[in-house]
């Protein structure tokens, strides 16, 4: 994975509201930095329901990309699902980059509990049907209320 130069999106002579927005930030801080700059000048969902709404718009694309089977559109409606996703969090005040750091703890606690939970009925992971695997997910969450 390349990594962009440590410096700040900024021409020289530009007066645009997103200057000054570092290069180096993860996707998701400079997808929320960039929407917060655009959203301090007016560019803004009225309120988190209407962002939610643009989503039901762009999930709906990327049905039509995934049914054209335009691997280039999926992508592009990826990025812009991603990219929708991280301004919900910032108009929730929720940095998305921690909520996704936590869901990915989350989900490795509950895999390897399910697979250890497998592998004392005897049943490698590799071999387990995906029904097995279900309700081995489900016992976790479960296990976790």
């Amino acid at each position: 994975m390349s990594k962009l130069p440590n410096k700040l999106a900024k021409k020289s002579n530009s007066t645009s509201a997103l200057d000054g927005i570092a290069c180096d930030l993860s996707v998701f801080a400079r997808s929320q930095e960039l929407q917060e700059k655009a959203a301090k000048v007016g560019f803004e969902w009225s309120s988190a329901l209407d962002i939610l709404d643009k989503l039901e718009e762009e999930i709906q694309e990327m049905r039509e990309a995934i049914a054209n089977k335009d691997k280039e559109n999926q992508a592009e409606e990826l990025g812009d699902i991603l990219f929708l996703l991280a301004n919900y969090g910032r108009n929730l005040g929720i940095n998305s980059e921690e909520a996704l750091h936590q869901c990915n703890n989350k989900f490795e606690r509950r895999f390897r509990g399910l697979e250890a939970d497998l592998k004392k009925q005897g049943t490698p992971i590799e071999k387990a049907s995906l029904s097995e695997m279900q309700y081995g997910w489900n016992v976790q969450k479960a296990k976790e209320k």
